[in-house]
């Protein structure tokens, strides 16, 4: 039996590291063709009150009157990555101001 100190198991485990090269081909989504639509409503949104404003779920509602038929998840995302001020996302809006007593 080999006996190694802890301390250098993590150097090697550190050397040992590897990035991976490999990168994801650019794909379409189905989002795609309603971008410009969801951008728009986005703009519009940040003139008014955070009140006013549409969540992502009647964004995602209203996409799906349009003839949108992919996920919520993804019209999540295309909203926190677009960087427009907009529908704040559940978890912050939620936790924000609020105490937790047990």
């Amino acid at each position: 039996m080999v006996q190694v100190h802890g301390r250098g198991i993590k150097k090697y485990l550190r050397e040992w590291i590897v990035e991976l090269a490999f990168q994801t081909p650019a794909r379409s989504s189905k989002l795609d063709p309603y971008a410009n639509q969801l951008t728009a409503w986005l703009v519009s949104d940040q003139r008014k009150s955070r009140k006013e404003r549409r969540t992502a779920k009647l964004m995602h509602a209203d996409l799906v009157k349009l003839g949108y038929d992919g996920s919520y998840e993804r019209v999540a995302a295309f909203v926190r990555a677009s960087g427009i001020p907009g529908p704040a996302s559940r978890s912050a809006a939620s936790n924000r101001g609020a105490s937790r007593f047990e």
